[in-house]
């Protein structure tokens, strides 16, 4: 979705193939999922949030399926 749609907050890691593997459950998503407190730090900020109308929250586990 980050390639269809402008994001501007992203995680200051970014996700590989391996952290997306959802049948590890050692992998990045399925630790983060799993504990709030291993969830990513956000890179940088978003200025002038006043000028969105819509704002989509997600995670990586969106993509699933879209494959």
């Amino acid at each position: 979705m980050r390639f269809i749609l402008h994001c501007e907050i992203m995680p200051e890691q970014p996700y590989t193939d391996e952290d997306l593997d959802y049948g590890d459950s050692s992998s990045r998503s399925s630790v983060e999922m799993d504990d709030p407190d291993a969830r990513p730090e956000i890179s940088g900020t978003v200025e002038n949030m006043e000028q969105y109308d819509t704002v989509l929250i997600g995670y990586a586990g969106g993509i699933i399926g879209l494959n």
